[in-house]
C-alpha cells in the first residue's frame, strides 16, 4: 500500500517543530522529502524521524538528518532494503506509528517543506 502527505506545508519558520503522528498503513519504506526555498539569514534546520514505542508510548530516533543551512532539496529514506548511510539512510523497518519533527540552530528564518511517501 502507497501513502504519501505532508508533515510540514511550505513556510517561514524560526523554531523547531514537530509534525503530525502518523499511521503507517503497511509501508516498507519511507521517503522523506525536504525542500529548503529561502534562507535569508543562514539558518540551520535538522530533520529527525521518530518512531514510536506502543509499549511505553516514547518516541525513539530512527534517523537524523544532516544540518540543513542553505537552499535544497534532499531526500532521507528508511528502509531494510537498504545500506545505511549517515544522515540519509536508515537500514530499519518503517514503524507502524512515526513522527517527523524539526531542531533549529538559531533563531533566523527559513523557508521550507517537508513531505514523505510510504511504498
Amino acid at each position: 500500500m502507497s501513502q504519501q502527505g505532508v508533515s510540514h506545508k511550505l513556510e517561514a519558520r524560526t523554531a523547531a517543530e514537530i509534525g503530525p503522528t502518523i499511521t503507517n498503513l503497511g509501508g516498507s519504506d519511507l521517503l522523506v522529502f525536504i525542500e529548503a526555498t529561502v534562507d535569508p539569514a543562514a539558518a540551520a534546520v535538522t530533520v529527525l524521524i521518530d518512531g514510536l514505542d506502543p509499549a511505553t508510548g516514547n518516541w525513539y530516533n530512527i534517523l537524523t538528518s544532516a544540518v540543513v543551512n542553505a537552499v535544497e532539496k534532499r531526500i532521507l529514506r528508511v528502509s531494510p532494503h537498504l545500506a545505511a548511510s549517515a544522515n540519509l539512510i536508515a537500514n530499519d523497518i518503517v514503524p507502524g506509528t512515526f513522527r517527523i519533527r524539526t531542531t533549529v540552530a538559531d533563531t533566523d528564518s527559513m523557508t521550507y517543506s517537508i513531505g514523505y511517501a510510504l511504498t
